[in-house]
């Protein structure tokens, strides 16, 4: 793999972090969970979109680590 290909490959992939970070942050009932929020925790759409909280951090954890093996491989260490 060319390093043009790699860098591409670590900027989607911190695109796809970034929306999985956020996507974990609001589906998470703890956070969310303040009062000024109960309106929508009690709806039947964040009920579901929350119910595959737990299934995100599968693809998240495997995004960082293609990311991170890939930005050591490529770039290298920083500093």
């Amino acid at each position: 793999m060319s390093a043009v290909v790699a860098v591409r490959i670590l900027f989607v992939l911190g695109i796809v972090n970034a929306a999985l970070l956020l996507t974990m942050l609001f589906s998470c009932r703890c956070v969310i969970g303040a009062q000024r929020f109960a309106r929508i925790t009690r709806s039947s759409a964040f009920k579901k979109f929350a119910r595959f909280h737990c299934w995100l951090w599968w693809p998240l954890w495997i995004s960082v680590a293609t990311h991170a093996v890939l930005a050591f491989i490529y770039v290298g260490w920083p500093g």
